[in-house]
Formats: C-alpha cells, structure tokens, sequence
C-alpha cells in the first residue's frame, strides 16, 4: 500500500524509496536501461550502461528533491537519514582508521565518514557523482571506480562501507568485494 501511494503521489514521475524518482523527460530517463517498475528495480546489461545511467542521472541533479513524498512529507530523505545514522552507529569509525566508501554518490555518507577517521576513499561509478562542496575535504579522496574491480591493495581499509549498492552489481560478488 506504502509503495502505491508513493507511486501514484509521484505521478508522472516514476518513484521509488531507493532511487529517487525521475521525470520522464529528463536525460537521466532517457538514458536509461529497462526498469521494472512494479518491482521498483533497475537492471542493466553492461557496466556500461550502468555508468551511462547513473552519470545522467547526477548531470540531471542527481537525488536532489527526488523521492518518495508523502503527505508533503519527503519519506526518501529521512529514510536515507536515517540508514546514514544506522552505518555511522555500526561502523563506529574511529580517528586511526582507514575507511572505504564504496559506491558513495554524492558523497553525504562519506563526509560524515571523513569527520570520524583519518581517510576515507569513496568510489562510485558515475565520475560525476560527488558533490563539488566535498571536494576540499583533505581526508576525504574520491576516484570513478567501478567496484566489481576495486584498484586497492588487499587489506587496504579498516573498514567498508556499501550502502544501497550491492543490488546494481552485475558479476556477483567477485574478487574486489571479497577482497
């Protein structure tokens, strides 16, 4: 009932709480691989097309203003509010540590990361992810990388975090997230 309601409130929009929602017209849609709407899930055939879509989608202003409002109430961002405190609670990064952000977006989880520990390494697939703001943040380092081939050396971070990614990986779990 909750996602219809976001469906129908989002209208001609296509909503969902883990992405955002999208204008039709926007080149992020355009560029976009099938969605299966009912199932609120992206898929792509390549990597290719998944960076294509996400670097539309931050070129289009990524997240921003998007999501799931219900009753005026913006139910996307205090979900992603709150699964942000979640992994700073369990995470508990401290001052020493080294710390991995792994398909980081705009960077939001990684800055409050970055206040907590000594580095922090955001990837993200989409080069354009990261909110210019965050850029003169001097522990905090990012790089387009694609994380099914993470360029680090084995045992590189104290600890890593993957939030809202691992459901757009396309070659299972391989070597770089087990590594």
């Amino acid at each position: 009932r909750w996602e219809r309601r976001c469906r129908e409130s989002a209208k001609p929009a296509l909503a969902s709480p883990s992405h955002g929602s999208f204008r039709r017209d926007s080149p992020a849609m355009n560029a976009r691989p099938k969605m299966i709407i009912g199932q609120q899930r992206l898929r792509f055939g390549s990597n290719q097309e998944l960076q294509a879509y996400y670097e539309a989608k931050y070129q289009a202003g990524g997240y921003e203003g998007g999501g799931c409002v219900v009753h005026g109430i913006n139910i996307s961002e205090i979900y992603h509010r709150r699964r942000q405190e979640s992994v700073l609670r369990l995470l508990a990064p401290e001052a020493h540590e080294r710390v991995l952000d792994s398909g980081c977006g705009n960077g939001a989880l990684a800055v409050q990361l970055a206040s907590c520990c000594r580095e922090v390494q955001a990837v993200d697939i989409a080069a354009n992810a990261l909110d210019p703001r965050y850029a003169t943040i001097a522990n905090l380092h990012f790089q387009a990388m694609n994380l099914e081939s993470l360029a680090f050396p084995d045992a590189n971070f104290d600890k890593i975090a993957c939030v809202e990614t691992l459901e757009h990986r396309l070659a299972g779990l391989g070597n770089g997230v087990r590594r």
